[in-house]
Order: C-alpha cells, then structure tokens, then sequence
C-alpha cells in the first residue's frame, strides 16, 4: 500500500503590499510572512520564549526563540538578537520586541521556504 503525505508548500506567494527593494535586493516584511503563513502553510501557532534578557554584563543583548506549528503538525524554529549595536536607537529601548519579531521573521521563512528574502526587521535600520 502507498503511502500519501501531506503536500508541503515550497515557495510562498508573499503578497506584492508585503515586498520591499532596498539596495538591490527583494526584501519582505514580517506581516507579509505571517500573511503568507496563515494564508497557504495553515499556521497554527506561533511560541517564543525569552533566552537572555538585556543587560549591562551582555552589552544589552536580548535572545528570543520562536517555534511555529502548522495545522499538519510540522515545526519550525528560529532565533532573533537585538541590542543597541543593531538596532536604531529608537527601537533598542524596545531589544525584546524586536528579538522575538526577529526570532518569528526567521522561523517563519523556513516555515514557508523563502529564505531567500530576508526581512526589512531583521536588518539593522
């Protein structure tokens, strides 16, 4: 008897509202990813958990992992940082934030196999 498994998406379609060009380059926002993932990957959820915390004796480095279930059970996981040296100034004050949009923006590309874009909240502004 064969057995049948479940389809697995290959490249998502990120919607054209959700993509940038900066320097060349096809870059896509974290809404676009999390569009695109319950849209055609069927996301079920989505759980970070708070690896470092900033600190004076860590240069203000926040660690946050991300793990993404589908509805047909498969996982992803992904880790984000933030810290005063890659974020503006603005958004340092906020490195947690940041660290899990980063940690989601990551696991949520693997989830939809489009690691070839990198998101505009993972790059240094």
């Amino acid at each position: 008897m064969a057995t049948t498994l479940a389809p697995t998406p290959t490249t998502a379609t990120i919607a054209p509202e959700f993509l940038l060009q900066r320097q060349g380059r096809t870059m896509v926002l974290y809404a676009g990813l999390l569009d695109a993932a319950h849209r055609t990957a069927g996301l079920k959820c989505i759980r970070t958990t708070l690896l470092q915390a900033p600190s004076d004796g860590n240069g203000q480095t926040c660690i946050v992992a991300a793990e993404a279930t589908t509805e047909d059970g498969r996982t992803f996981s992904g880790i984000g940082d933030a810290n005063p040296a890659n974020t503006s100034r603005a958004i340092a004050v906020h490195a947690i934030r940041m660290a899990e949009t980063r940690a989601k923006a990551r696991c949520l590309r693997d989830l939809l196999n489009v690691g070839g874009y990198c998101s505009v909240e993972e790059l240094n502004d």
